[in-house]
């Protein structure tokens, strides 16, 4: 986001943005339309599959004596019914209409179609099946108990929301292991406040066609052993390699599908927004996007700290007791970038999980005239003069110190998580692996 001490009134600024959401909410309504329609068909699938096995293990338990039949197993049977209960109770809903039910909508679709799997798979081991997929393996290790799932809010899914569930849900009880989806488990290993050199921003002006003044999502996961094979397992949104190794998805499956055409369409391979001169997403990511939306939304808060702005951050409670300091008018066109990258995995308990980030800042003056893109580019005398915002800066090396307070704010920890993603999605297409396929099997398409 760019700082311009001649412009408009930041509220007014703001509501331009504010129009580009609204006007991006067709497409991504269009996005929902196609997960909500797949994912529905697929539950419908899942649900008559669990119900066979229900009677399967029904008539086993009524052809064995009482001392022979499992307690567990009639414990499941009772779960498995109010699995397929919750999941009936959806599938006859009244449809959705505007975009925010429909977003709801698809989380419950979501966490209720892995409570059915979940249930699938434990009545199958009750039956003696052999699991079929490494996911089935990872059940019959950890879910202990079925009837501890769905005991949260509907909507609720600790997965890819970060939300609290009054109890458990179906990813924390059904992998185990080293939890992979705790909001904000991922650690920081690197963040930064640095000024911008002349060599910098003409590698990022050469990269983007201008210079991002607002957030971008960069880098390649690093620490992942060689596979030969990926796909989209939707019942539990995840991605599984070579049928090893798994990793489980921590952001909604619409925008997972975003960003496998985003990273797959544009040789770069460039995620980003630029909220400043112009509204503008870089690469592929398209801006009435949820994934441009909401990187507009995380470089309007972050920004508001490192300007001081006191719009989005009234009253808000800073790390340490911090004020974020102002800087008198001097008629300067001063702008701010921030960075995710850096993003490191492993592997624990066939789950790989991130072990590592990077949050970079930077923050120089922008040239009176335009790129050709109609974005900013950086004034470069100014930056070789060696030009200093020092209030803005204190702000900044703040922002920076503290990411890792501030990644509480949930729109800030979705951009790490878009960010994590995008790297593990780079990792993928350098192996081959068709990101088009994987998109096509989220949405049904």
């Amino acid at each position: 986001m760019n700082k311009i001490v001649i412009r408009f009134p930041s509220h007014k600024f703001f509501g331009l943005a504010l129009l580009v959401l609204l006007i991006g909410r067709l497409g991504y309504a269009d996005e929902l339309d196609s997960y909500v329609s797949a994912q529905k068909q697929r539950c419908e699938e899942r649900t008559r599959e669990l119900e066979q096995r229900k009677q399967q293990l029904q008539a086993e338990m009524q052809s064995q004596s009482a001392t022979q039949a499992a307690p567990e197993a009639r414990q499941h049977l009772a779960a498995t019914q109010q699995a397929i209960d919750r999941m009936h109770v959806l599938l006859t809903q009244a449809s959705p209409q505007t975009a925010a039910e429909k977003e709801t909508y698809a989380r419950a679709l979501s966490v209720a179609g892995a409570q059915i799997s979940v249930a699938k798979r434990i009545v199958e081991k009750d039956l003696h099946i052999d699991p079929a997929s490494v996911i089935e393996r990872m059940i019959d290790q950890n879910a202990q108990k079925l009837n501890q799932m769905g005991q949260g809010a509907p909507s609720s899914n600790v997965g890819f929301d970060g939300s609290r569930p009054r109890t458990q849900s179906w990813d924390t009880f059904a992998v185990g292991g080293p939890q992979p989806f705790q909001p904000y488990a991922t650690p920081v290993t690197e963040a930064q406040y640095t000024p911008m050199t002349v060599d910098q921003a003409k590698q990022v002006q050469e990269r983007y066609g201008s210079i991002p003044q607002g957030v971008a999502l960069e880098g390649i996961a690093s620490g992942l052993a060689e596979f030969r094979s990926a796909h989209y397992d939707a019942a539990y949104n995840a991605i599984v390699l070579d049928d090893r190794a798994v990793y489980f998805v921590r952001i909604a499956p619409w925008t997972f599908a975003t960003l496998c055409r985003a990273i797959a369409e544009d040789d770069q391979e460039r995620v980003g927004i630029s909220y400043g001169r112009t509204f503008q997403a870089y690469g592929k990511t398209p801006l009435d996007s949820k994934v441009a939306q909401d990187l507009i939304l995380a470089d309007k808060f972050l920004a508001d700290i490192v300007f001081a702005e006191n719009d989005w951050t009234v009253g808000y409670k800073f790390q340490n007791g911090f004020v974020p300091e102002k800087r008198a008018n001097d008629k300067s066109m001063i702008s701010v970038s921030f960075k995710f990258y850096g993003f490191k995995f492993e592997m624990k308990d066939r789950t790989i999980v991130s072990n590592g980030s990077a949050f970079d800042i930077k923050l120089y003056p922008i040239s009176s005239t335009p790129a050709k893109d109609g974005g900013a580019q950086p004034d470069y005398a100014a930056i070789q003069s060696g030009r200093t915002f020092p209030e803005y800066e204190r702000n900044a090396s703040h922002l920076s110190a503290n990411i890792r307070y501030y990644r509480q704010e949930r729109i800030v920890n979705r951009a790490f998580l878009y960010g994590e993603t995008a790297a593990l999605l780079r990792a993928l297409k350098a192996a081959h692996v068709s990101l088009g396929d994987l998109a096509s099997q989220v949405l049904g398409t």
